[in-house]
């Protein structure tokens, strides 16, 4: 497999994190250029989707609530194969 046929998306889930997510979008965006970069929102009260899709970030949007354990899997399936998570 050559890198030109790699494709890698960063999952980004996030709950009112206005104050930081353009720094960790940018971040992201700096070191890996080609990748899809998706902020999850977990039903924010702030402008944390907003500020995300400003930042360049393909936003989703959960309407209800879930502990990230049981959201991950879902989220990595409608993605691709190959997954590395941290954390």
């Amino acid at each position: 497999m050559t890198t030109t046929q790699l494709r890698i998306a960063v999952l980004v889930p996030c709950y009112n994190e206005e104050a930081a997510v353009a720094t960790v979008v940018g971040d992201f965006r700096k070191a890996l250029p080609a990748a899809g970069i998706y902020v999850y929102d977990d039903n924010s009260r702030d402008r944390t989707a907003a500020i995300a899709r400003e930042a360049g970030a393909i936003v989703r949007s959960e309407r209800r609530p879930r502990p990230s354990r049981r959201r991950w899997p879902r989220l990595l399936r409608s993605y691709g194969r190959r997954v590395v998570k941290r954390g």
